[in-house]
């Protein structure tokens, strides 16, 4: 029997609601033979025993005993992946086209891709309201070279895994350490995007007529579930984002020295998005004076355009910084 090509990889933490939806898309593609992996990351709703009673003969499904967060699920689903090529789909979205699939995997076929892009996507609010998104970076092309991060990095703003398609092995190689795989509140997506566009040499945007995946903007840790926004939370993950650029950062200069240009898109492209939100968030929730103090740290730790890393400058005592903001706030509540 032939070994099928293709992975749909799906992590999975308390999405017992959405999983007949988003799975449903799966089994019902035109494609046939491909394997179904699936990581529930310790859910403590009915989700594992959900992803069981599908009883699908391409679905191989494995757990974790306790919740460590989404990078870690997507290693372990990396890890276990067995075939040249790998999609990946959330537990809360759906492939909202048939062929999405068979699409895909004739594309990235086509001229030997590492990683294709299917520009357009079905963005839904958590009113339900669709919006049909692009990126900046849109249309169809093609790009064959060594200079894919310093040219298109943070141009294509689509980080998401699940509207691409990649050679399995430009995402081994994005791996992260043991020191950020253990951190469990982590943007994974960017984390794993920049290493993406820094190792892969074949890339191509699909401008496809219609949009392959609908994704539910709101849900997860910044949209309408988050509860915790206490000063030492918000502080606690500007910082867990300030040791993932400076870990990202060391991985890639291991790997060849970076250029000015690509320090600044690895900084306002893998971070500052989050960040800002981060602190938009907090803006809300803790008033100004917090949020306008948090960003004068974060900017002061990196430098302009990141220049602080690329003269190896210390993080400007970053953690102590925000503990002293925290206490602070602590004093005024």
């Amino acid at each position: 029997m032939k070994k099928p090509l293709l992975t749909v990889c799906m992590p999975v933490y308390n999405g017992e609601k959405y999983l007949d939806e988003s799975i449903g898309s799966v089994l019902s593609q035109d494609l046939d033979d491909f394997v179904f992996l699936l990581y529930d990351d310790g859910s403590t709703d009915g989700s594992l025993d959900k992803l069981k009673s599908f009883g699908d003969s391409r679905m191989k499904i494995l757990s974790g005993d306790e919740n460590r967060g989404g990078i870690y699920a997507r290693t372990q689903l990396i890890n276990a992946v067995d075939t040249k090529y790998c999609m990946w789909l959330d537990d809360d979205d759906r492939y909202c086209r048939t062929d999405a699939l068979s699409h895909a995997l004739r594309k990235i076929k086509s001229n030997n891709y590492d990683m294709v892009n299917f520009v357009r996507i079905d963005e839904v609010d958590s009113q339900g309201v669709h919006t049909f998104v692009e990126p900046r970076l849109h249309g169809d092309f093609s790009y064959c070279g060594d200079k894919l991060f310093e040219k298109f990095y943070p141009v294509d703003n689509h980080f998401i895994f699940n509207s691409k398609i990649f050679r399995t092995s430009i995402l081994r190689q994005s791996i992260p350490e043991e020191d950020v795989l253990s951190r469990r509140f982590c943007t994974d997506d960017m984390f794993f995007a920049a290493m993406w566009f820094f190792t892969a040499r074949r890339y191509c945007n699909d401008a496809v007529s219609e949009p392959i995946l609908e994704y539910k903007k709101d849900v997860g840790l910044w949209g309408s579930h988050a509860t915790d926004c206490s000063p030492r939370r918000i502080g606690d993950l500007v910082l867990l984002q300030y040791s993932v650029l400076v870990s990202l950062y060391n991985r890639m200069v291991a790997i060849k020295p970076l250029n000015g240009v690509e320090v600044r898109n690895l900084v306002e492209g893998t971070n500052f998005p989050m960040v800002a939100k981060m602190i938009g968030y907090a803006r809300r929730k803790l008033g100004d004076e917090y949020a306008d103090n948090l960003m004068k740290i974060w900017h002061s730790a990196l430098g302009a355009d990141g220049s602080h890393l690329l003269n190896g400058v210390d993080g400007f005592c970053m953690p102590k910084y925000i503990g002293h903001l925290e206490g602070i706030m602590r004093g005024k509540e």
